[in-house]
Formats: structure tokens, sequence, C-alpha cells
């Protein structure tokens, strides 16, 4: 079954929100990244900056049926080893 539009963007953005708020294994990403107070790393350029940004390795992609859906949040709540810290230049 094909989602709506207004309902698929609803469905992405709440489950974006909750992974920011509650997801462990972002959190570890940000505490890993991190290099003293209000200071991060990024992984990539190896810059400091006091804005870091969690990006999916293996991107967590599209969805636009209810199956998918399960699968998209599976790829969204993913491990650790699939997360890595970026300062906004290379995100």
């Amino acid at each position: 079954m094909i989602i709506s539009t207004k309902i698929k963007s609803t469905l992405r953005s709440s489950a974006r929100r909750c992974w920011m708020w509650y997801s462990e294994e972002r959190k570890q990403c940000i505490l890993n990244s991190k290099i003293g107070r209000g200071q991060y790393k990024c992984v990539l350029c190896k810059c400091t900056t006091n804005k870091i940004e969690i990006d999916h390795i293996i991107p967590a992609g599209k969805f636009s049926t209810f199956k998918e859906y399960g699968e998209w949040l599976e790829r969204l709540f993913c491990p650790l080893s699939n997360l890595q810290a970026l300062c906004k230049l290379c995100h």
C-alpha cells in the first residue's frame, strides 16, 4: 500500500525527532566526538567545531510503503558502527 505524501512526511519527521532525542547510539556518537566543553572533532576533516552533525554512513534512505517504513526505521535506528560525527561542511 502506497503512503500519501502528508502521512509519509509526518511519519518521517516524527521518527527522526525520536531518533534525535532518544537514540542511545546517537548520544554515544556525540560523546565519542567530544574533545572538550562544547568542542567536537569531525571524523572526516579532523576540524574542531562547536556544532556537530551525526551522519548515517549507510543512509537511512527513503520509503514509500508501510513495509518499507519498517525497514527504514531499522536503518534509522542503526548500530553505533553506522554513525559518524561530521562538521556541517563535511555533512
